[in-house]
């Protein structure tokens, strides 16, 4: 029997996946830093954190999540995002009401 492991990198507010292990990530693509949340798409479950540009966040056991992604921690407005088949997206735009670009849309 084939064993796999996944392996959690833990950085300050950011959680990075590696491995085949299923996990909903979202990464931030814009050039600001934004205030990012993963949510299971049956709320059971949420993670949130402050991402520079290029920064991924993931929450593991989650193959299918809601992303939103905030100006801030303290913002009311976001733009959320249903994750596609694969898990996972990245926010090429934002603008802070409901008006974000993803990666799903097509570059």
């Amino acid at each position: 029997m084939k064993r796999v492991f996944s392996v959690l990198i833990c950085l300050p507010g950011v959680v990075l996946l590696a491995g085949p292990a299923a996990a909903a990530c979202v990464e931030n693509g814009t050039s600001d830093t934004l205030y990012f949340t993963i949510e299971s798409r049956t709320g059971d479950a949420r993670t949130g954190a402050a991402l520079d540009p290029g920064a991924e966040l993931c929450m593991p056991e989650t193959p299918s999540a809601i992303f939103t992604a905030f100006a801030s921690e303290t913002s009311v407005e976001g733009c959320p995002r249903l994750s596609g088949p694969n898990g996972r997206d990245r926010l090429m735009h934002f603008l802070p009401t409901d008006s974000c670009r993803w990666a799903s849309h097509g570059e």
